[in-house]
C-alpha cells in the first residue's frame, strides 16, 4: 500500500505490507476471510518504539502515561509524546490503546476521567483499565472509547470475559 507519512522533526515511518493487507495479513484468492481478527497490540515505551512496532506490522500499540501507568523505568509517554504517537498512528491507519492500569483513588476519578476525554478528542482508540468500578464508570462517561479489560483483571475463561463485557469492555487481555 505504501503508506508514508512524516511526523514534524520524527521522519518517515511506513506500513509494513503485512500489517495493510486484507484479510489481517492474509491475502489469498478464493479464501473465506474471518470477520473479526485478532489484532496485534505490541507494547512502546517511547515513540521509536511505537514506530518500530507499526513498522513490523502491529495493529496498535499501547503505552503509559506519566503518573497512570505501571510502565514506571519501563517507559512512559508525557502528554505532548501521546499525542505524537496518536498522530504517528493515524497516519499508518494503526491505533493506540493508554494502559491506565492502576486503581485511582477517589480523589483522582474525576482527573483521570478528563484527562482520558481530552485524549479520546485526540484521537485516543481505548484505554486498558484493570479497575472494575472505573471500568464502568468510564463505559458510562466516555462511551465512544474502547476499553480493554487488562490483564490484571484476572479473566482466565470465557464467563471472565463476558463478565467485562457486560460492564463495558470491547476486549480482554
Amino acid at each position: 500500500m505504501g503508506i508514508e507519512r512524516a511526523i514534524p522533526g520524527y521522519g518517515p515511518v511506513q506500513a509494513s505490507p503485512l500489517s495493510t493487507a486484507k484479510g489481517c495479513g492474509m491475502d489469498l484468492p478464493n479464501m473465506a476471510l474471518p470477520k473479526q481478527c485478532a489484532m496485534l497490540l505490541a507494547p512502546a515505551g517511547n515513540l521509536e518504539a511505537a514506530k518500530q512496532a507499526f513498522q513490523a506490522g502491529a495493529d496498535a500499540v499501547y503505552v503509559g502515561l506519566k503518573g497512570w501507568s505501571r510502565g514506571g523505568a519501563r517507559g512512559e509517554f508525557d502528554r505532548k509524546q501521546l499525542r505524537l504517537c496518536i498522530e504517528l498512528a493515524h497516519a499508518l491507519g494503526k491505533k493506540v490503546q493508554l494502559a491506565a492500569n492502576i486503581i485511582p483513588k477517589p480523589q483522582e476519578r474525576q482527573k483521570l476521567l478528563r484527562q482520558l476525554a481530552e485524549l479520546a478528542d485526540c484521537g485516543l482508540h481505548a484505554v486498558i483499565l484493570n479497575d472494575v468500578g472505573f471500568l464502568r464508570e468510564v463505559r458510562r462517561k466516555l462511551p465512544g472509547l474502547a476499553i480493554t479489560a487488562s490483564i490484571g483483571c484476572g479473566a482466565l475463561n470465557t464467563s471472565d470475559a463476558l463478565f467485562y463485557q457486560d460492564l463495558g469492555a470491547t476486549a480482554v487481555v
